[in-house]
């Protein structure tokens, strides 16, 4: 609610403090919303490192939107060595629970790689399992 103004003054800061609460417990939402925060420098300093680490605890999950987020992570190298298949993969697993932003990523995405690179990001969704 801080964070988008819902019924109250926009507030980052507080909107960080209470999504790192919620991360520290191990919900995936406040992990990869979190991370979105810090990836953009709102009411925290701009930190791709720690913004990978929290969408990648929620991607380990299962959470579609973090999955999207490393997608996008690894297609730009931000926070990470950029690697198109690996943007791929997370495109595949974001779009494989209906995603639309990660359907269309993926699909774009496929315009540019090679048949080997999507066939290696395909076999390493299909290995993926959730860690919790």
């Amino acid at each position: 609610m801080y964070e988008k103004s819902h019924g109250m003054e926009r507030n980052d800061a507080e909107a960080v403090r209470l999504y790192r609460l919620a991360a520290d417990q191990g919900y995936a939402v406040a992990e990869s919303n979190l991370g979105h925060m810090y990836s953009e420098g709102l009411g925290a300093e701009q930190n791709d490192a720690e913004a990978i680490k929290l969408n990648r605890l929620a991607a380990d999950r299962g959470f579609a939107h973090a999955q999207f987020h490393l997608g996008i992570a690894y297609e730009h190298g931000r926070g990470v060595p950029q690697d198109e298949a690996l943007a791929y993969m997370w495109f595949s697993l974001s779009a494989a629970q209906g995603d639309g932003d990660g359907i269309r990523k993926r699909d774009k995405l496929a315009g540019t790689l090679t048949p080997d690179q999507i066939a290696e990001a395909q076999r390493l969704a299909q290995a993926w399992k959730p860690t919790k």
